[in-house]
């Protein structure tokens, strides 16, 4: 059977895998030759390689009971040798991975795997143990049996605490309406999503520095995704005085959104100077 037989027939009982509505994906599979694309379209569970020290995830992957997964839960690798880490050992091509710089001087990992078996629980295990967390998209809308374009981003960032509080007397937090009562009551405490991305456990806070036209373009954003029952295109715009936030919570660049902070630790309501409500489209 010549090549050119075997690849159509391959592509006859794979059909769905180069369907996508992502132009990086498409881009990328329009790089690739009829033997790479078959070379690519595997499972990951199938690799299997000997343990060297010179790339951890061949030992990791290698004992899925490794008690070693969780170290990037307290460390982030360097993102090029996390890269290298993750090229090496998954075979990727070509433009498969690549680091993008994202606002806020962070580096986010971009990588193109065929979304398949077990595929995506593999990579994101490999990510986590280098510290880096699938950001976007949500797994949920990831179809299944195409290529996917996945972001991964940096559990560990740079404390930006000192610049913060020198910079800035205010911060702003956006939230539906109805978010209000429970927010006065308790304060803030840490998610782990919103309707764009997931991430750690966080409270995302906007700089007081910000100009109206950017918190016009960020509330509308949000209202037109966030399609929870309470959401009315009515929000709260809670102005916080940072003298007022404890000393010891630690402040970090949102990785997305340059004009964005988090924290990940509760903050008391007193801390709160004045709400304004919003109406958004």
């Amino acid at each position: 059977m010549t090549r050119i037989k075997r690849f159509e027939e391959f592509i006859q009982e794979n059909h769905e895998f180069l369907k996508t509505t992502d132009k990086d994906v498409q881009q990328f599979l329009d790089t690739l030759n009829n033997t790479e694309l078959e070379n690519l379209w595997i499972d990951y569970s199938s690799i299997c390689k000997a343990a060297t020290y010179d790339n951890p995830l061949t030992i990791l992957m290698f004992d899925i009971n490794n008690p070693y997964v969780n170290e990037g839960l307290i460390s982030t690798y360097p993102i090029d040798r996390t890269v290298s880490y993750i090229a090496n050992y998954f075979n990727l091509a070509r433009n498969q991975i690549s680091k993008v710089k994202a606002s806020n001087d962070i580096y986010h990992i971009l990588v193109i795997i065929p979304n398949r078996d077990n595929n995506l629980e593999l990579m994101k295990r490999a990510m986590q143990f280098c510290g880096y967390y699938l950001g976007h998209p949500k797994e949920a809308s990831l179809p299944k049996n195409q290529f996917v374009k996945l972001q991964f981003e940096p559990k560990v960032q740079k404390d930006c605490s000192k610049s913060i509080r020198a910079t800035e007397s205010v911060l702003l937090h956006l939230t539906p309406y109805h978010n209000l009562g429970k927010i006065r009551h308790i304060g803030f405490s840490p998610r782990c999503k919103n309707e764009l991305f997931d991430y750690p456990s966080r409270i995302y806070f906007l700089k007081g520095s910000i100009i109206p036209q950017e918190i016009n373009a960020i509330g509308s954003r949000l209202s037109k995704v966030n399609n929870s029952p309470g959401n009315t295109g009515r929000y709260a715009l809670i102005t916080i005085d940072i003298a007022k936030i404890p000393s010891h919570v630690k402040m970090y660049p949102d990785p997305n959104y340059p004009h964005g902070i988090f924290v990940t630790e509760n903050i008391s309501p007193d801390v709160i100077s004045s709400v304004r409500e919003i109406t958004f489209p």
